[in-house]
């Protein structure tokens, strides 16, 4: 189900990437992501081909608008809902339920002019792509993992700054921060003075301090980690340029790549140039960093040897006789 759900998502979103020009005037990133839960929900609650189709209508008419140019990036703090990633895959799971209780949607539901590519705000649909060498080529091995607790967008500075930190006695040796990026990150990535955990997670100055001072990534956006004096002052050395080449890779392939260079005892010195951020099939992380990065995510709820063996089901899942037991934990209270 997971597989199918993935593939189709991925399709659909590959199929109808919009324009510079139109990514300008509209702009969302989980329309799509109601039909891979429809897919991955239907697949387990035994609908058919026909049925799918009707919960892929549904779930395509029940998606959320894509209006991530009102995230309030001009009016903090951001909006709760990162990406409005949960109300899409709550429209895939109830667009199954309404299938199921015999409601209809519309057929056909990515074809024509009209299809869903419209209907997302993109200016473009290439159908060749839904069905190009299908069963053969699999998105999921383009799958990626985040490494840093922040937008993705953030990623390549920071790994360009976190290879620099070996070279340094300490954070405060670092008198200025200079990361070179697209224009989109210059403009609403600077905010030093996160006023959310929203907001920390698109705050480039205070995830560099973050890494600097070497705190866990999972207190990132945590109320301490944001009124902490010395992480602010550190914050507050970080400068970020916009590089007409960075912008262009980011206008015309969505690479958001950046270099950092820092500044200790009036040398500058160059990081590298990350194109790719960690997590990606062109930079892959180590498994026993995504592993372990899990079990830092589910401190809270779960004890180490509790959450080894949950990750340990999920490892082995097509062979896991009950997936829900195995995820059980999750959906408990805290210390249960």
């Amino acid at each position: 189900s997971l597989v199918a759900a993935w593939e189709i998502n991925s399709r659909v979103i590959i199929s109808q990437q919009p324009s510079p020009e139109r990514f300008q005037q509209v702009y969302g990133v989980c329309q799509h992501e109601s039909l891979g839960a429809a897919v991955a929900y239907g697949l387990l609650r035994g609908c058919d081909a026909a049925g799918l189709e009707n919960s892929l209508g549904l779930a395509a008419s029940l998606t959320p608008l894509p209006t991530l140019h009102k995230y309030n990036w001009q009016a903090r703090p951001l909006v709760s809902f990162k990406d409005y990633n949960a109300p899409a895959a709550e429209a895939g799971v109830r667009a199954v339920e309404l299938h199921l209780a015999g409601i209809v949607g519309p057929r056909e539901i990515l074809d024509g002019e009209q299809g869903f590519w419209r209907m997302s705000g993109s200016d473009r649909f290439q159908p060749e792509r839904l069905t190009d060498h299908l069963a053969m080529h699999w998105q999921l091995r383009h799958a990626s993992f985040k490494d840093y607790p922040v937008c993705r967008w953030m990623h390549t500075a920071l790994a360009s700054f976190e290879r620099l930190l070996d070279r340094i006695p300490s954070p405060e040796s670092i008198e200025r921060i200079r990361v070179y990026g697209s224009f989109t990150l210059a403009r609403f990535f600077a905010d030093a003075r996160p006023v959310s955990n929203t907001d920390a997670q698109f705050s480039l100055p205070l995830a560099i301090a973050c890494l600097a001072f070497k705190i866990a990534r999972h207190q990132w956006s945590s109320d301490r980690t944001r009124g902490a004096a010395p992480l602010l002052a550190f914050a507050d050395r970080v400068e970020i340029i916009a590089d007409e080449t960075f912008e262009q890779l980011m206008l015309q392939h969505r690479r958001p790549a950046a270099r950092v260079d820092i500044v200790v005892k009036g040398r500058t010195i160059a990081g590298e140039r990350i194109d790719f951020p960690p997590g990606c099939a062109e930079n892959p992380l180590p498994e026993q960093r995504i592993v372990d990065k899990c079990v830092a995510n589910l401190s809270s709820r779960l004890s180490a040897p509790r959450a080894a063996r949950l990750i340990d089901a999920l490892l082995d899942m097509e062979r896991c006789a009950d997936i829900g037991a195995a995820i059980s934990p999750l959906l408990s209270a805290p210390g249960e």
